[in-house]
């Protein structure tokens, strides 16, 4: 983590936020060591969504005008984000793509999660205006007067799914840039681990159904989403059938 927070401070001279989501180890102390702006503990673990959620608020609360979020783990590399700060002028969110064709693939995730990974992406793409190839990707960059249009509520993985719903509806615009698919965790393809990640994308699927049918109204544009809701089930059901 030292390593990731010095490699920020080399390619960006902005204000860094750090939330510590409720770790048992020595991640808090050795954040407070580092160089860092505001540190946001949470006591106990609410997940990355929940991490998030707080980064957001006090990006907001702060009236800063660009937010990039990475993982402190090694997976984002932060010389990426001179790009990040670059394609953001356009657009309001900018999403790090290991998927891309230019995205180098240093390694490859287990193959239930590159499996995951495939299926929800191509839900996104078919109930959002959104040609996107990484769903998932938690290396982005966002203008935060668009993060005030979103009232996030999800706390665990599923957080991406319910802001990809509400930010089509309010309809942010994004791109994506290529990143690395660098992946450290070591997991093998066992029954159970392919029965969780199921689990994990149906769940993630019943979010993007819900926040289909909530969040809008006006009548017109409620019965639009509400349409593509129906075909969106329909679409999901025929993807976890097929794959």
């Amino acid at each position: 983590m030292k390593e990731v927070l010095r490699d920020i401070g080399q390619y960006s001279d902005a204000d860094i936020l750090v939330v510590n989501d409720g770790s048992t180890d020595d991640s808090l102390a050795r954040i407070r060591e580092s160089d860092v702006t505001y540190v946001i503990n949470h006591e106990k673990n609410v997940g990355p969504g929940g991490a998030l959620i707080s980064g957001f608020r006090f990006a907001i609360e702060r009236h800063y005008q660009v937010l990039v979020t990475m993982d402190a783990d090694g997976q984002h590399e932060a010389r990426d984000i001179p790009r990040f700060l670059e394609a953001i002028e356009d657009v309001e969110m900018v999403v790090g793509s290991r998927y891309l064709p230019d995205s180098e693939k240093r390694n490859a995730p287990p193959k239930h999660r590159e499996w995951a990974s495939g299926v929800l992406t191509r839900l996104v793409r078919q109930c959002t205006s959104y040609d996107i190839t990484d769903c998932a990707s938690g290396f982005r960059a966002y203008k935060v007067f668009a993060l005030r249009k979103l009232n996030l509520t999800e706390k665990g993985y599923a957080w991406p799914f319910q802001l990809w719903i509400q930010a089509a509806r309010a309809g942010l615009r994004l791109k994506e840039i290529p990143i690395a698919l660098i992946y450290f965790q070591s997991e093998e393809d066992s029954q159970a681990a392919c029965k969780l990640v199921r689990k994990i994308v149906n769940y993630c699927r019943w979010v993007m159904q819900r926040e289909m049918r909530s969040g809008e109204s006006n009548l017109l544009r409620k019965a639009w989403w509400l349409l593509r809701e129906r075909f969106f089930l329909l679409i999901s059901n025929l993807f976890l059938t097929l794959f």
